[in-house]
């Protein structure tokens, strides 16, 4: 019964009505694809915006430092970090302005790694331990938002 009355409405429909019902699909099919295309164009400039401010320039700065290599009176070898202390500046504004582009683990070594710094005469002097697993989520973020932008720009 349903499929018969369907049927016979399709079959009387004027021209006027396949047009509209042509335009219509037309214009539903453009505002999906404006909308998938604004999507897109949205999750690229946040990529953008995360390589560009935070984790572009912490992995710069991170790979200027100069590697110290001591051993103390006992005999144990102890291995640190050193960047200038402006770069330790600048690395402080960079993970203050943007960490709400940070992971909150991310955020939370960052932060105990600048904390625990010390500073002799010109220099932020880190432990290596910390100071390796910032580099290396940096470096990994780094590859991995990059990856994902080339995806989105293709």
């Amino acid at each position: 019964m349903i499929n018969d009355w369907i049927i016979n409405g399709l079959l009387h429909m004027t021209l006027t009505d396949w047009i509209t019902v042509a335009i219509t699909a037309a214009l539903v099919y453009y505002a999906y694809r404006t909308v998938e295309e604004g999507k897109k164009d949205r999750i690229k400039d946040s990529l953008e915006k995360r390589l560009e401010k935070l984790y572009n320039p912490l992995f710069e700065i991170l790979t200027h430092a100069e590697e110290h290599i001591e051993t103390n009176s006992e005999g144990k070898v102890c291995k640190y970090q050193m960047l200038r202390r402006s770069d330790h500046e600048k690395l402080c504004n960079i993970v203050e302005n943007h960490s709400h582009y940070m992971r909150k683990e991310e955020y939370q070594k960052t932060k105990q790694m600048l904390r625990d710094v010390q500073y002799p005469k010109d220099y932020a002097v880190y432990q290596s331990r910390e100071y390796d697993e910032c580099l290396g989520f940096a470096s990994a973020r780094r590859d991995e938002l990059a990856d994902w932008l080339r995806e989105f720009s293709e």
